[in-house]
């Protein structure tokens, strides 16, 4: 399954900078002609992953406190709504097969909060988009990076001027590397959670946080620090906080362990310890100071932002294992530098609190609601097949037309619905709004936005098919389909479709077997058509292997319907 999403995202991030190289274009903005009222703004975060890390975690500390502050905040992702941490916000799941930016809803700011997404935002024509850097690989590995990848990266940078960050360490490196401005909006600390300790712990502990998976964390640095320490005779333990389950575990490990259980932990050490090589603004070593817990680290750009070595930390420099050890074992000799590290520790981090950060964040995007994207394109060049009135949700007609607005794509195709198979109504994508005159760059965007049911369209090639297969003449149609199948490649985005038709005709003639082993075949050519592993589940019911069954319903789950086709089930989430 994990291949099978990477294998989607690497094909969107593929398409997503062949637009960006060929047509990206900085977003202008002009004031716009009607205003907030009493400040009533829509905030729409759209998220690379929703995985356990840091990173995420600020993202949702983001909506949830700009929600509290009067705000709309919606949630965009391809992956399924968080449950490791509170969302009190609107969330959209889109299908992994189309632009995730697609399933952006009308607002007044879209934050992209990766640099990969900020064309594919302000390709929508919605609003204007902020870019949050929180740093990653493009920042502090970039001299490991390819020239094309540098230049990618480059060129979303400069795309937008509104670029906001949590660090001022990062926000020079911005500058340096990529000639931008960026406003600084520090990550902070939720005070029910992170909160002094109240008692001292029985037991002596060493606190780490960290995949070891993750190699710029430096967990297995950490690992040769603690048994160093353990080798000169000092009684301490480890406990280990960790998203994912460890290759190697030692001590106490806790995975993906609940906010409250954190808190809990970092109260429960005697010392925090970290070695990561790189952080844009490292959240743990604060979170430390505030439950009371003195702090060893490496130095690095984010840690710097508020820690000072001697005052409320001790520092070491990068991959300096042994370094690590000494200031550990000097912290727990020496009693009066213990006291002293942590009372600063707990003043910095009383710097740090949601509640400022946020006020200035809510601040900033209802100035920049104030303004709304330039149209590149007059509304009079496109040519429409359809009404409004034949729009599923009427509302969407204002979305088309901000898209309209913005894209470089000659040919808009939309998802147009049809109940022809009985139980089971498929989705035919038909180019409904096509630019007028001369063309400009003979390509094609699909939007999600669907149309009522219509007829079937004359020139739709498997309309006969579709006859022979109502009327019961199963035999007849796979013979049809067998014809077409010769005169079709094997990569063909049609074959799929009719070895589809073949498997629905050999499951009303109880030829499972045969079914099944088409559908191993045809997988290997086409993972990601979606249909087909439908049904094998449905296959696999009728056959009495539930468990079976329940394994690829869920893959159907994760990977949604199979937009990259131009035909596929409906809803296919409603049969799961």
């Amino acid at each position: 399954m994990e291949r099978l999403i990477s294998r989607l995202r690497y094909i969107e991030y593929f398409h997503r900078s062949e637009r960006l190289l060929k047509y990206g274009r900085p977003q202008k903005l002009v004031k716009k002609k009607k205003q907030l009222k009493n400040n009533k703004i829509h905030i729409v975060y759209v998220l690379n992953h929703v995985g356990v890390c840091g990173g995420v975690k600020v993202i949702l500390e983001h909506a949830n406190g700009l929600k509290r502050l009067g705000a709309r905040v919606t949630l965009v992702s391809h992956f399924p709504k968080p449950d490791w941490y509170p969302v009190e916000v609107d969330y959209i799941q889109v299908p992994f097969q189309i632009e995730v930016t697609r399933g952006i809803p009308n607002c007044d700011i879209i934050v992209a909060t990766y640099w990969d997404h900020i064309h594919a935002c302000i390709e929508t024509g919605i609003a204007p988009v902020v870019y949050f850097e929180q740093g990653d690989f493009h920042l502090f590995e970039w001299k490991s990076l390819n020239d094309n990848m540098k230049k990618i990266v480059t060129k979303q940078f400069s795309l937008t001027n509104q670029i906001i960050t949590v660090s001022h360490q990062v926000a020079t490196i911005i500058k340096e590397k990529f000639k931008c401005d960026a406003q600084v909006f520090h990550n902070a600390l939720n005070s029910s959670v992170f909160f002094p300790k109240t008692r001292i712990p029985e037991k002596k502990y060493m606190l780490i946080v960290g995949s070891e998976q993750t190699a710029f964390k430096g967990i297995p640095d950490l690992h040769k620090v603690f048994h160093i320490v353990k080798s000169r005779g000092y009684d301490l333990e480890l406990i280990w906080i960790t998203p994912t389950k460890p290759v190697n575990p030692i001590g106490q490990v806790f995975i993906n362990p609940p906010q409250s259980i954190i808190g809990d932990l970092y109260r429960k050490a005697s010392v925090f310890v970290s070695a990561s090589r790189y952080e844009s603004f490292s959240l743990p070593p604060l979170e430390a100071m505030a439950c009371g817990t003195p702090v060893v680290a490496v130095e690095n750009v984010g840690v710097k932002e508020y820690a000072k070595d001697g005052y409320n930390c001790l520092m070491t420099k990068s991959g300096d294992i042994e370094g690590l050890a000494e200031r550990i074992i000097q912290l727990l000799d020496n009693q009066e530098l213990y006291n002293r590290l942590v009372q600063n520790g707990y003043e910095t981090a009383k710097k740090f609190q949601w509640e400022q950060t946020l006020k200035r964040l809510f601040d900033y995007y209802v100035d920049l609601a104030l303004y709304e994207p330039e149209q590149i394109n007059e509304l009079d060049c496109w040519s429409k097949s359809f009404r409004e009135e034949e729009l599923e949700n009427p509302s969407d007609s204002v979305l088309i037309e901000k898209f309209l607005s913005q894209t470089q794509a000659d040919q808009i195709l939309f998802p147009v619905q049809y109940d022809i198979i009985p139980g089971h109504p498929i989705v035919i994508w038909e180019p409904l709004i096509k630019r007028k005159g001369k063309l400009n760059n003979n390509f094609s965007e699909k939007l999600l936005f669907k149309i009522k049911k219509r007829s079937v369209p004359t020139e739709w090639i498997f309309k006969d098919i579709a006859e022979l297969y109502i009327n019961g003449q199963f035999v007849e149609a796979i013979d049809y389909l067998m014809k077409m199948l010769s005169n079709t490649s094997k990569n063909n985005v049609e074959q799929a479709i009719c070895i589809r038709w073949i498997i629905l005709c050999l499951i009303e003639l109880d030829m499972y077997a045969q079914a099944l082993s088409l559908i191993e075949d045809t997988r290997k050519e086409h993972p990601l058509y979606t249909d087909l592993i439908y049904l094998e589940a449905v296959i696999q019911y009728i056959k009495g292997n539930k468990e079976l069954a329940n394994t690829l319903l869920y893959q159907c789950a994760i990977l949604g319907e199979a937009i990259f086709y131009p035909e596929h089930f409906a809803d296919i989430k409603k049969f799961i």
